[in-house]
């Protein structure tokens, strides 16, 4: 691979998860809203997902080549 091609297919993935995420994130913040409650499955779900942005960001990262100053 030349030094100015770059690879998208992490960033593809990262943002397809995020999507997912979203969506999860927006159905449990829809039946907060319609039922008054917060469920302690929903936080649990919520920190998961948040959790698996993370893991998924550093992992991300971690794959870039280093800058040379």
């Amino acid at each position: 691979m030349c030094e100015t091609d770059i690879d998208y297919s992490d960033l593809r993935d990262y943002n397809y998860t995020l999507g997912k995420i979203s969506g999860n994130l927006n159905q449990i913040a829809k039946r907060m809203n319609a039922t008054g409650n917060v469920y302690k499955a929903d936080v649990e779900e919520v920190k998961k997902l948040m959790k698996q942005v993370w893991d998924t960001q550093k992992a991300m990262l971690a794959r870039q080549p280093t800058m040379k100053q």
